[in-house]
């Protein structure tokens, strides 16, 4: 039944265009657990054209006995994404902000919560072509431990003109 139902969600998606609402998401494919912490992303297609936005949607998943503190600012600033194309190339897109994990935009996660976040990638339009694959960076706060960088998932996708 599960697998019909996210069948039909895909093929909406491709008919009706992607939704940038990262909640509607089966979140499947974890990163590494970092101190109870984990990410998964997921794209809709794994065909991607250069000159063209991609949205990637995350789930970053409390499963420590810990709070853990994110920053909320804008999602081109809390999450760092690194595409590597099979030539070799790596491309980063990361925006930095003035103030790195401001307490001001810190949202708590308390132990078994989490939040779900979309970004949009602009994929430059002089990127590698071909396979390449992709992996969401995140800082999380843990307090009396530090600060740590959780990372999702690999993602593989093909990209063409």
């Amino acid at each position: 039944m599960f697998c019909l139902l996210a069948s039909i969600l895909f093929v909406l998606r491709i008919c009706f265009g992607e939704s940038s609402d990262s909640s509607t998401w089966a979140y499947l494919n974890w990163g590494e657990n970092v101190h109870g912490v984990r990410m998964s992303a997921v794209i809709a297609t794994n065909t991607l054209t250069a000159d063209s936005t991609l949205w990637i949607h995350v789930r970053v998943e409390n499963q420590s006995t810990n709070v853990v503190r994110v920053n909320v600012s804008n999602p081109r600033v809390d999450f760092k994404i690194v595409l590597t194309c099979s030539s070799g190339k790596k491309y980063v897109y990361h925006e930095d902000h003035p103030i790195s994990l401001d307490l001001n935009s810190m949202v708590k996660l308390n132990p078994g919560q989490h939040q779900d976040a979309s970004i949009p990638l602009q994929i430059d339009k002089n990127v590698d072509l071909g396979e390449c694959s992709i992996i969401v960076n995140r800082s999380v706060v843990i307090r009396g431990e530090g600060k740590f960088e959780v990372v999702s998932n690999l993602l593989k996708a093909q990209i063409a003109r």
